[in-house]
């Protein structure tokens, strides 16, 4: 259900960034303690070094933990591209952790700062926002890491455009991250605040926000949980399966289980379907 690379494009000799401090390319692809990690700024020919990477099965095998983001942003075109195969793929993602009340300076991330090739890294904002949301699970406790802004635009020449390119170029991107949230699960209020905050500066995404909107399963994953628990609920005096007749509790856990099922068997079953290997 999610081998199709989501179709976005955006104008030819038009380069979409997210504002980010000049840096090297995303690091190599790496797998720590079952953990994908991809790390560094995001910038053109990345989708290609990570489909490489997870095109070898013994490779993508060594997934267990899901992808980890640790990234300032960067290309929009790239990370569009890279959160659509991480869809596809059927992976979850998680990101660096805020600090909670009380607890120590980073959270509880299974990464850590020095697990990374440059500590700078740890954080999620801008276009890695695009890759944390493409996540069937998205598994983050804590905010205070994961950010937003406005993309930037670099024509070919790099001259500055006119205000009618500007105004083309806002129009084609708005359409082509809101065409994006909504394929990801995602409300739709965040390509307003995304689009409303200035490209040097960043949006925490806040507690609430993460909890309420984003942490979690993505709601095809739950819908199928309820429709198969319902299955299996006793029949009522009609002879028709009634979930009512099975308790919140016992409903509660069949969904748990089933979910947890589906998301530790969705990345064997997705790569065949995207790299059409056997």
């Amino acid at each position: 259900m999610f081998e199709k690379v989501l179709p976005i494009f955006i104008a030819a000799l038009t380069l979409a960034l997210f504002g980010v401090a000049p840096s090297k390319a995303l690091e190599e692809p790496k797998i720590a303690g079952g953990v994908l990690i991809l790390e560094g700024k995001i910038v053109a020919g990345d989708y290609n070094t990570v489909r490489k990477f997870l095109s070898v099965k013994s490779t993508f095998d060594k997934i267990s933990g899901g992808v980890f983001l640790a990234s300032p942003g960067g290309n929009l075109q790239e990370a569009v591209k890279i959160g659509s195969l991480i869809r596809s793929l059927g992976l979850s993602t998680t990101a660096p952790s805020g600090p909670p009340t009380g607890r120590r300076q980073y959270g509880e991330s299974r990464i850590r700062p020095d697990d990374l090739r440059d500590a700078n890294d740890y954080l999620c904002t801008s276009a890695c926002f695009l890759l944390f949301v493409a996540g069937i699970y998205r598994d983050l406790n804590w905010s205070g890491r994961l950010g937003i802004h406005r993309p930037i635009s670099l024509t070919i020449d790099l001259k500055k455009p006119s205000e009618s390119q500007q105004l083309l170029f806002d129009e084609r991107v708005h359409r082509a991250v809101d065409t994006y949230l909504r394929a990801m699960n995602v409300r739709i209020k965040y390509v307003d605040l995304m689009f409303s905050t200035p490209s040097t500066d960043v949006r925490w995404i806040t507690q609430d926000e993460l909890d309420e909107d984003l942490r979690g399963f993505i709601p095809e994953l739950k819908d199928q949980a309820a429709a198969r628990c319902a299955e299996q609920a006793p029949p009522n005096s009609s002879g028709k399966i009634d979930a009512a007749m099975k308790g919140p509790d016992d409903i509660a856990r069949c969904e748990a289980k089933i979910l947890a099922q589906l998301r530790a068997d969705l990345p064997g079953q997705s790569w065949p379907k995207v790299f059409g290997g056997k």
